[in-house]
């Protein structure tokens, strides 16, 4: 799928919520390592995102304002 982003976080139980009581967790260390590799796919994808736009003008929802002038956006 042509994403040029994924936002990847480990899944962790919040007190008093059900999911502290659940049986049938996936342990930290597997959470860990598929974050990892979701990551690794994340910026493989934003690689070729990117790379397929070199040149191209599209309009874009700004965001942030990054280091060294960058600004971010929302590619619509």
């Amino acid at each position: 799928m042509p994403l040029s982003y994924l936002h990847v976080f480990n899944f962790s139980e919040r007190p008093g919520t059900p999911a502290m009581d659940m049986t049938g967790k996936v342990t930290f260390s597997t959470r860990e390592r598929r974050s990892k590799r979701l990551i690794s796919l994340s910026d493989d994808k934003h690689q070729e995102f990117c790379r397929l736009n070199i040149g191209n003008f599209s309009d874009v929802l700004f965001e942030h304002t990054r280091s060294e002038g960058m600004i971010t956006g929302f590619y619509r």
